[in-house]
């Protein structure tokens, strides 16, 4: 794995951006009479924080143009609502060995045109978001790739340079979507654009997109799996919000009948007759990085001292509220869906630096720094709940005499200090601490060993925020994507975990909640995985 997980979905507080006028939704509940709340929808309305990158699958991926693109554009594999991996295009698979992986596709895939879905088209899919000219967001995913080839009238072999125990998940995800190849090649100029549109085989067919504002889906009247039963959601209106103040109201009068939303508004929303709260376990953890390369934090006893002095309990309790309190585990427990038994002991009985000032004091003492000193942490300034955190560990530093600097940029300037893209003179990140939530792929550990702790992703585009290095770590991620074997890559991970835990290279605080609102016309299951499966079609109209 390289480069980046995403950008966009790990900064779920910030509600954004464009205007929208709510004004005459299908499916308001206001001044409505009896007779019509019997009437059950057609239409779901969700509000996404900003407007879609692009209706191209090879750039869906972000939390606002994933959930539209996946109701379009179906992969070989999907998750379910248990975020295990089904067969959907691919109607079976196989790791022949470690680096070979045989797909067998379905000879009754259509697309919503009628034309029927080949081979071909999932290795020009795939290829082409692999292809760097074509510049995807998930091109990353590819990185171990070697070839994508037809190796029969209805079978595609995926070969990898070099084992990736991760590579089994990427056609699950938006990087593994599958487009007509036919399609493109008659939109090359404005593929996945309001005016091009994009082809897919999914239940619900691009209507419109009007930028800024709203992107309609309508449903396919000639979906090719007989097997999903029409819910009676036949349009879906993603509808983009200006404020969280109209994101509220329009909740409350039922202009939007589902929305992503944060711990800041969750309080108000509880008092709202016509909706739930999905409230679910998800992959995200929040961590505060320490630059490992830039002192004070390149000596381990800073970063010991620290990670002893924050009381992430009182941050969770009072701040982040609906947040997870963390233990040993630098991800929370829904990642690793492999052995989870015995990932759960691990994490309660693996040590870790959890709030004790009394051996922060220690740790600072046996550093260079036991008079302490001053430093900064880097916030998203979008970000309440962040910014809040930040001043409590501000607080709590003082006790140490650590003079803590918070310094906020807008989103775009955080991500480029994030991703390594802004540096000093030396190259180096360009920052002491920077507090994040990280947001997995997919449920496996290394989804977050890999791309925060290995040294080989602390460079420009690579996510290990806090420049962390450690060979013997490095080694046992490499071997432990050498095999597929779960009981042995459990083995490894868990050593690998223990020695950056020693390290103190991350603090982790919390994993936050995924927490949803939707309407009470509709019924549904949240999973982990919603990022890549929040499927309109696995809805239920009440």
């Amino acid at each position: 794995m390289k480069k980046t997980i995403r950008a966009l979905s790990v900064l779920l507080s910030v509600l954004a951006i464009a205007s929208v006028s709510l004004s005459g939704c299908a499916g308001s509940t206001s001044g409505t009479s009896s007779k019509r709340a019997e009437v059950k929808p057609s239409t779901l309305n969700y509000a996404i924080q900003s407007d879609i990158v692009s209706l191209d699958p090879a750039f869906a991926y972000d939390s606002n143009t994933a959930p539209v693109v996946v109701q379009i554009v179906e992969g070989l594999l999907a998750y379910d609502s248990n975020n295990k991996l089904v067969n959907v295009i691919a109607k079976d698979w196989k790791a022949v060995d470690s680096k070979t992986y045989v797909y067998d596709i379905r000879d009754d895939v259509k697309f919503s045109d009628g034309s029927q879905l080949s081979a071909d088209d999932v290795v020009f899919s795939m290829t082409r978001t692999k292809d760097p000219k074509t510049a995807s967001s998930e091109s990353w995913m590819y990185a171990n790739v070697s070839s994508i080839t037809k190796t029969g009238p209805w079978q595609v072999t995926v070969k990898l340079s070099n084992p990736d125990s991760t590579w089994q998940y990427v056609p699950a995800t938006t990087g593994g979507l599958i487009i007509s190849q036919k399609y493109f090649e008659a939109h090359k100029s404005n593929f996945g654009k309001p005016d091009g549109g994009v082809l897919g085989t999914g239940p619900y067919v691009f209507e419109k997109w009007t930028t800024g504002s709203e992107i309609d889906l309508e449903r396919n009247a000639n979906y090719w799996n007989k097997a999903v039963v029409n819910n009676g959601i036949n349009s879906i209106k993603f509808k983009v919000i200006s404020e969280p103040a109209t994101l509220l109201t329009a909740l409350k009068t039922g202009q939007i009948d589902m929305t992503q939303t944060t711990s800041d508004s969750i309080d108000q929303t509880k008092s709202y007759n016509n909706v739930n709260t999905l409230l679910n376990d998800g992959y995200e953890s929040t961590e505060l990085a320490f630059n490992n390369q830039r002192a004070p934090f390149n000596d381990v006893n800073v970063r010991r001292a620290v990670s002893s002095a924050i009381d992430s309990v009182s941050i969770n309790k009072n701040i982040t509220k609906y947040d997870i309190e963390a233990n040993a585990l630098p991800f929370n427990t829904p990642v690793a869906s492999f052995n989870t038994d015995s990932w759960v002991k691990f994490g309660q009985t693996a040590p870790y630096y959890k709030y004790d000032m009394q051996k922060a004091k220690q740790f600072l003492a046996q550093s260079k720094y036991a008079k302490g000193f001053d430093c900064d942490i880097l916030v998203c300034a979008g970000s309440s709940s962040a910014n809040a955190s930040a001043l409590a560990i501000q607080q709590s530093l003082k006790e140490l005499n650590i003079n803590l600097s918070i310094k906020k940029y807008p989103e775009g300037d955080f991500v480029a200090y994030a991703y390594g893209s802004k540096t000093d003179k030396n190259g180096k990140r360009d920052y002491d601490m920077m507090l994040w939530t990280w947001l997995s792929d997919w449920p496996d550990p290394a989804g977050y060993l890999v791309p925060l702790y290995s040294s080989a992703n602390i460079g420009q585009g690579g996510a290990n925020y806090a420049a962390y290095s450690n060979p013997e770590f490095d080694k046992l991620l490499d071997e432990q994507n050498q095999t597929l074997d779960t009981s042995k890559r459990t083995e490894l991970l868990q050593k690998a975990v223990s020695i950056a835990n020693e390290d103190a290279a991350y603090s982790v605080l919390s994993y936050p909640k995924d927490i949803f609102i939707l309407n009470k016309k509709f019924s549904y299951k949240l999973s982990s995985s919603w990022f890549y499966n929040l499927y309109v079609k696995d809805f239920q109209v009440n």
